[in-house]
């Protein structure tokens, strides 16, 4: 019964509130991509070569950390449990074609990452050594400049900060729900024995640890932990499909047929479209405020250089998901009865390997919840702090820590409620000032191509080729 409520709330939702988020997802995201002269897919590969230089200290400043640090702690607050558990979700309701849009719609998301992430960065406070910055602070600062109505900006900068918060609220309760779910649940239930008490007290203690070193200990941790979840999960599909070898031939026709021929899925485009975006949207934050409020930390002066970056962030969480779908697709669990909506469906894969391989799963999992849970406290904190002050900053973080822990033990779908909604609202936002800051980026962008041009060399052509 649970069960169809779930899914009746999320056709409403999908129906009612969710197409007009599409429409402006769409909207920003073509216009901020034509601003940049369409970088996001000419500087793709540059993105990728600039991101895996073992330094990069050039235009760099004393506050802040480390640019690749930086876009770890970003990557920390994506890649949650729900990026390899959504992947069941997506095929469900969108069928086999939404890997495939899944990249497509990419290059929208990362157009957008990249304006929140130079807005961010380039409106951000820093006061003795310390850098502030979100989404709330580039509406503040950025429409304040352009606009009289400063009491409509800063009633939008609160709802931004209000969002992000039950945002964090309602994601890290998840993440803890799924770990507890994967190791003590039984038969669906979470039993509030000592064991998982426990366990739950000794990560919350971790993370609270963390966050009270600020991001460069969250960055560190993140720095170390995100590049090996993501080659444990991404390896652990190949070899996966490796083992199904024989089945792949088919199935790659099937994605192409769904993805392009709908009259053999029985899922219209619509649909297709929708669900492609929603996982996108949700899976990348994007437009969400965990981005501005992380890479704006960043220690390069030069807001285009660290937006570089987010030009590949939401391909990295694409791939998360469509290894999930392709391994799903290929092991033939049957994905489209809804007893496999979600992680039961991403354990069949695993335990396809062998019953064992299942303890791979749970390491998995739980590097993903962990990290998540870690990376969101911080964008909490720096919301609390823009909210209340500063006064009581490592109080904000007990506090999180201590929600999150006890809604994790309760029936969450009434968090995630009133986060949808709440998500929706501060995306539209976020989205409608990041249209309006449009040629800001613009500059952001030509600033730093005119800045790498001095280094390289005049005649070097930023749109069409990679760099020496």
């Amino acid at each position: 019964m649970k069960l169809v409520n779930i899914i009746n709330n999320i056709l409403l939702y999908k129906i009612c509130y969710f197409p007009l988020i599409i429409w402006v997802f769409t909207g920003i995201g073509m216009l901020l991509m034509f601003k940049i002269s369409f970088a996001n897919i000419t500087n793709l590969p540059y993105s990728i070569k600039y991101a895996f230089k073992a330094k990069n200290n050039n235009d760099s400043g004393k506050e802040g950390i480390g640019s690749i640090t930086a876009l770890m702690a970003q990557l920390a607050c994506n890649l949650g449990i729900g990026n390899f558990a959504g992947s069941a979700f997506a095929l469900y309701y969108g069928g086999p074609g939404v890997i495939i849009w899944f990249f497509i719609l990419s290059f929208l998301s990362s157009a957008i990452k990249f304006a929140e992430v130079v807005l961010g960065h380039k409106y951000r406070i820093i006061k003795n050594e310390e850098i502030r910055g979100g989404t709330f602070y580039f509406i503040i600062q950025g429409l304040g400049k352009r606009y009289k109505c400063h009491r409509i900006i800063k009633f939008f900068a609160i709802v931004s900060a209000l969002s992000i918060l039950m945002i964090s609220f309602g994601t890290s309760s998840m993440q803890l729900n799924q770990i507890n779910s994967i190791i003590f649940a039984k038969e669906g239930i979470i039993y509030a024995k000592f064991t998982s008490l426990i366990f739950t007290t000794i990560i919350s203690f971790l993370v609270i640890i963390l966050l009270f070193g600020g991001l460069k200990k969250v960055g560190k941790v993140a720095d170390i932990l995100v590049p090996i979840m993501g080659i444990l999960y991404i390896g652990s599909c190949i070899l996966i499909i490796c083992l199904n070898f024989h089945n792949l031939a088919s199935v790659c026709k099937l994605i192409f047929e769904s993805a392009f021929n709908f009259k053999t899925t029985g899922i219209s485009f619509v649909t297709m479209i929708l669900v492609s975006t929603n996982r996108i949207i949700q899976t990348t934050d994007t437009a969400a405020g965990f981005s501005a409020i992380s890479q704006s930390n960043s220690n390069l002066k030069l807001a285009g250089q660290q937006g570089l970056l987010s030009f590949f962030d939401p391909f990295i969480v694409s791939t998360i998901l469509s290894m999930g779908a392709l391994a799903i697709l290929v092991v033939g669990v049957p994905y489209m009865e809804s007893q496999y909506l979600g992680l039961l469906a991403i354990k069949q894969i695993f335990i396809s390997v062998h019953p064992s391989f299942e303890y791979m799963l749970i390491c998995i999992a739980f590097l993903f919840g962990f990290t998540t849970f870690m990376a969101v406290g911080f964008a909490f904190e720096q919301s609390c702090m823009f909210l209340f002050g500063s006064k009581f900053k490592k109080l904000y973080v007990i506090i999180y820590a201590i929600i999150c822990s006890v809604a994790s033990f309760n029936d969450i779908s009434n968090i995630y409620k009133i986060m949808d909604t709440v998500y929706g609202l501060g995306i539209i936002i976020h989205l409608t000032v990041m249209g309006l800051l449009a040629n800001d980026v613009k500059d952001a962008w030509e600033e730093y191509v005119l800045e790498r041009s001095k280094k390289i060399g005049p005649t070097f052509d930023f749109t069409t080729k990679i760099g020496k």
